[in-house]
């Protein structure tokens, strides 16, 4: 007795098998971006926690076109004005005056400060779903991160990070904080804002304490400047001054170069960091 054949599927039923399959993946994904939650404090307090789904409900979602600095080229995103998501989080409590800095902490550690008036400002979103693939993210920088669950973007070429604009991918967590309360070892004392170290902090807090703590206070994903030990005993000013410029040139790591920072700039940061010796923790 001869064996039947082996017959390949019909085409209509496997096609209908594809599409069920595709359609079942992109509910799965619908879902998870919907439980995705963003957490909202007050110096530190949570206030308030909202998913995705929740935010919809109070902040009409937009489809954006930027030029994305981080990829090197337009990419079209979909997510929400930053401006309308903090005032349905935080309400009134947004106008608190002595709320003057925002810390925005990535799942990585990463803690991007930037002031409350800048993320007040036209332009920015927070996008939650990149349109220009099918399913997920395109991995961003050349540690090929997936920028999940929220991205901060900008999408007027003003508002980069030179200029003060923070952009952190997996975002977790806005705190609206007065920085000097916040990270008070890092502050200089007994210094006129007129003073290079003033000067310098300024630049600090603008673009190093994001990723670097002073005084084991700031950012988490570089190492602490002035404990145990001050950079610049253990490194020339020279070197520190150079690496800050162009840090790619030294290595491949994590460090951003700054090569818009003149010498005027560079003189002060390095102030600040030499003064801070003095005020180094036990």
């Amino acid at each position: 007795m001869e064996e039947a054949p082996l017959r390949s599927p019909r085409p209509g039923l496997l096609t209908g098998f594809v599409t069920c399959l595709l359609l079942l993946v992109t509910a799965t994904a619908s879902a998870v971006q919907g439980a995705n939650r963003l957490q909202f404090k007050l110096s530190d307090e949570t206030y308030v926690e909202l998913s995705t789904a929740q935010i919809n409900e109070q902040v009409e979602s937009e489809t954006i076109e930027i030029f994305d600095p981080h990829h090197g080229k337009s990419k079209r995103y979909r997510g929400w004005k930053l401006r309308g998501v903090l005032q349905a989080a935080f309400g009134e409590s947004l106008d608190q005056d002595e709320l003057t800095d925002a810390v925005m902490l990535a799942l990585d550690g990463y803690a991007s400060v930037s002031t409350k008036s800048k993320l007040l400002e036209a332009g920015g979103y927070i996008v939650y779903d990149d349109l220009d693939i099918p399913t997920g993210w395109e991995r961003i920088s050349r540690h090929e991160a997936d920028p999940a669950p929220f991205y901060l973007v900008w999408s007027n070429e003003s508002q980069s990070t030179a200029a003060g604009y923070p952009w952190p991918w997996q975002l977790a967590s806005i705190s609206l904080v007065t920085f000097e309360q916040r990270y008070p070892a890092v502050v200089p004392v007994d210094v006129a804002q007129s003073s290079s170290v003033h000067l310098g902090y300024e630049i600090f807090k603008k673009r190093c304490v994001r990723c670097h703590a002073v005084n084991q206070q700031g950012g988490k994903i570089g190492p602490d400047l002035n404990y145990p030990k001050n950079i610049l005993e253990y490194r020339s000013a020279s070197m520190v001054r150079s690496f800050i410029q162009n840090a790619a040139a030294f290595r491949q790591g994590r460090m951003p170069s700054h090569l818009d920072l003149g010498a005027a700039q560079l003189d002060n940061l390095l102030d600040y960091l030499w003064h801070m010796r003095k005020r180094a923790v036990d």
